[in-house]
């Protein structure tokens, strides 16, 4: 078995950890175009990538969106 993340907003389901050892950072792909054929992203987006204040310090991630649930699959 291995565990994998569930996105609550996308539904999207990723293994945290890839097989070649590198962590997954999730972002929810947008949702559709607008008329102007420019990407709609999701309303509740969650977006893993990490935060950096001005400061430099990281301080968690852009956006947490509906939230992530850990499974295991089978």
């Amino acid at each position: 078995m291995r565990r994998v993340q569930v996105c609550q907003s996308c539904l999207g389901r990723y293994p945290r950890v890839q097989r070649d050892g590198s962590v997954y950072l999730h972002a929810c792909a947008p949702v559709g175009v607008d008329k102007d054929g420019q990407p709609v992203e999701h309303p509740k987006k969650r977006d893993e990538n990490i935060r950096v204040a001005e400061d430099g310090r990281r301080v968690g991630i852009i956006a947490e969106g509906e939230g992530a649930e850990e499974l295991e699959e089978v």
